[in-house]
């Protein structure tokens, strides 16, 4: 196992004339350490189908190679596609995607994920993933920002729509620190290796209706500073007082804001009666 180093990245920049995309969020793992850690906890079987998103100078893909049946390395950048093709396209488990990750559908069953994705798109590409696509992995094994890895993994009293749509499905966990040093370039902040396992196609929740539950989310969260109540109010178009029945049959107190509810919360006031008043 041996990674490039700051100075090898530069060079392979300056070879290839390429030119790094600051808003799409490139940064290179360059820590060894990191590397065979990310390795070692993703547990690859003989087996396995692993997509991985943004492949960059295949520093992971390498390993990857290495352990898995077959590694479908996604990558958008033409340049990076190229160098990547040079490297691995001779590999009979190795096949490339030049492509958008958001644009990907995958076509094998099962798979799974582990990557050190873009740090631009993270809340889009686990969304895809783990909620709207109609052939999810089995899991996902993925660097992030560290705030983005503990939105995730937040608990009632932090919780967002991401942390919502990704324990809907699945099961996420930090499972080790990065530091931003072991990028190049250093990005500003810290990051977290996040393990989203267990993702099912359904729900682990019961839902009697998903529409409604989506809609009384999407308006609960609509202004996460303000109360629910007037949140729901506004954004349902129903009197306060229905409002206020609505959450006390749900059990949630009438004070309360959408980042303090559990998704049994959500739950409980969307299959409510109330919580299914059309807007």
């Amino acid at each position: 196992m041996s990674l490039p180093d700051e100075a090898a990245i530069k060079r392979i920049i300056k070879d290839n004339s390429i030119r790094l995309d600051n808003h799409a969020g490139q940064n290179f793992l360059i820590d060894e350490a990191v590397l065979r850690s990310m390795v070692e906890l993703a547990r690859i079987q003989p087996n396995d189908t692993v997509v991985e998103i943004g492949a960059g100078f295949g520093t992971l893909t390498a390993e990857l190679i290495k352990r898995a049946r077959e590694v479908i390395a996604v990558e958008k950048d033409k340049t990076l596609a190229r160098c990547l093709k040079e490297r691995f396209g001779g590999q009979s488990n190795f096949r490339l995607v030049n492509d958008d990750i958001l644009k990907f559908k995958p076509d094998v069953r099962p798979y799974r994920i582990i990557a050190n994705i873009p740090y631009q798109i993270t809340g889009k590409i686990i969304r895809k993933f783990v909620s709207e696509e109609e052939r999810k992995p089995a899991d996902m094994l993925i660097m992030v920002q560290k705030e983005v890895g503990e939105r995730v993994c937040a608990r009632p009293g932090q919780m967002s729509l991401l942390a919502i749509w990704v324990q809907l499905y699945s099961q996420p966990a930090i499972v080790m620190p990065v530091s931003r040093q072991s990028f190049w370039p250093v990005p500003k902040v810290d990051s977290v290796l996040l393990s989203i396992a267990g993702i099912k196609p359904d729900p682990l929740y019961p839902l009697k209706d998903f529409t409604a539950f989506w809609r009384v989310l999407r308006v609960g969260f609509s202004s996460p500073r303000k109360q629910l109540r007037n949140n729901l109010v506004a954004g349902l178009r129903i009197p306060s007082k229905e409002v206020a029945r609505a959450l006390a049959q749900a059990g949630i107190a009438e004070k309360a804001r959408a980042q303090e509810l559990s998704i049994s919360d959500w739950i409980a006031l969307a299959n409510s009666p109330r919580g299914r008043v059309d807007p």
